[in-house]
């Protein structure tokens, strides 16, 4: 059984970074070298981003409120051009909004085959842990 942050890290993660990507493509018409440095990531990944090769989930996300959090990101990433930790502190906040709206369930029985949707705890115990510490 996967833990709780390997499927955010296969599923959601790649899922919210494709999605920005796409809207610094398509909103800002930013080249992959641009988003890779703005996303602290390397070129090669917003490639695969922009490819789906990556966050091959993002779709699942896109007409959601999920998708305007990341809207309202990639205008906030333009303009102040955040570090890389204020960046993770904010993708980390729509992820647990992923989390938080029962999204990450989807995904994690697409990876996994964990019987009864009811009996599966890992948004349970990922959301214990997020409201304990914040």
């Amino acid at each position: 059984m996967l833990t709780p942050y390997e499927v955010i890290v296969k599923t959601a993660l790649p899922a919210v970074r494709g999605l920005l990507a796409e809207r610094l493509t398509k909103k800002y018409g930013l080249k992959q070298k641009e988003i890779a440095s703005l996303l602290h990531v390397t070129q090669a990944a917003v490639s695969y981003y922009l490819t789906k090769s990556r966050g091959k989930y993002v779709d699942h996300l896109r007409d959601t409120e999920i998708s305007s959090m990341v809207d309202e990101l990639s205008d906030v990433i333009v303009q102040t051009r955040p570090d890389p930790e204020e960046l993770a502190r904010e993708i980390n906040r729509i992820i647990i909004e992923v989390v938080r709206k029962g999204y990450l369930c989807d995904y994690h029985m697409l990876l996994e085959d964990i019987g009864d949707k009811e009996e599966c705890k890992l948004c349970e115990t990922i959301l214990e842990y997020w409201d304990t510490e914040h």
